[in-house]
């Protein structure tokens, strides 16, 4: 199983780092593959707090996670007026396993139109 994390400037550093030690643990055990890190931007982002970060693909690279996590940080609401943001997410989720949020991730996800009512 493919899980990976969107990334981009000015993201909540907790809101990545925390999920990402859990998820890690598991491709430790073998039940899935290592997360890898989809940037909405540069390759190399900085956090909320300066923390830098090293994107293993642009959202432009034909990729497919099974599972994509959406971190939060104010950053996200840069990437929620980028319509190929936005479109990348709604095509991404169409083949994905889940889509989940953490903290203001939610957002991204609402302008994309993936929350049902």
């Amino acid at each position: 199983m493919k899980i990976y994390f969107l990334i981009y400037d000015k993201v909540e550093e907790l809101d990545l780092v925390g999920p990402w030690e859990l998820i890690g643990l598991l491709a430790e055990k073998g039940l899935c593959e290592k997360p890898k890190l989809i940037s909405l931007n540069s390759m190399t982002p900085s956090g909320e707090h300066g923390m830098r970060f090293s994107a293993d693909y642009h959202f432009t690279d034909p990729v497919q996670p099974d599972v994509l996590f959406v971190p939060g940080g104010s950053g996200a609401r840069i990437a929620m007026e980028d319509l190929d943001v936005i479109n990348y997410l709604k095509k991404t989720a169409e083949n994905c396993h889940s889509v989940l949020s953490i903290c203001t991730g939610m957002y991204l996800m609402q302008k994309a139109g993936l929350f049902k009512h």
